[in-house]
């Protein structure tokens, strides 16, 4: 008996997981850089020290499609296109180095480049900084320029992009962070 309803409700509970992905994945559908979560679910009987049981668990595998999805042209001159599995560096809420494929970016009140969510964009130094009344652009390498009043055009830095060598993990905020620190 308590294998049978053991086995329901972990089927439920799967269904219920199930659905939260395939309604995550249908919400984000239009946003930019979005990765569609990915999950695998399979039963497995439980194992190790202590008496034997006939109960199954459930083991799922949660990951992303990192595939690339499709470029479009905006014409802003801060929002950038990330081919193949690059990532963007930015600084989360608490502090981190998190990773977006997210590329519309703004400058701030005090001059720095940020995510429209009002993430600070990492450079190779740290967070870019545009110098005040100065129009930032953005070239294909990734560097980053600014064009005073004058027309004088200074190099700023370059983003930092990185391109993970393995897995990372999506965290509740949506941004990317690699599972080793």
């Amino acid at each position: 008996m308590d294998r049978m309803i053991y086995v329901g409700m972990a089927g439920a509970k799967m269904d219920m997981q199930r659905q939260d992905v395939l309604a995550n994945n249908l919400a984000n559908i239009s946003t930019t850089g979005f990765r569609a979560e990915l999950q695998a679910i399979r039963a497995v009987p439980v194992r190790g020290d202590g008496a034997s049981t006939r109960v199954y668990s459930i083991e799922t595998t949660v990951g992303y499609d990192d595939s690339q999805g499709p470029i479009s042209t905006t014409g802003r001159p801060l929002d950038v296109a990330l081919q193949g599995k690059s990532m963007l560096a930015v600084s989360a809420l608490d502090g981190t180095e998190a990773y977006t494929r997210f590329g519309s970016l703004t400058v701030n009140n005090e001059g720095v480049l940020m995510t429209q969510s009002g993430l600070p964009v990492l450079g190779d130094g740290g967070p870019i900084t545009i110098p005040q009344n100065a129009q930032a652009s953005i070239a294909p390498d990734g560097t980053v320029s600014a064009k005073e009043a004058s027309g004088k055009i200074t190099g700023i830095g370059k983003l930092k992009l990185v391109t993970p060598e393995t897995k990372l993990t999506r965290g509740e905020d949506g941004l990317f962070r690699d599972p080793g620190g």
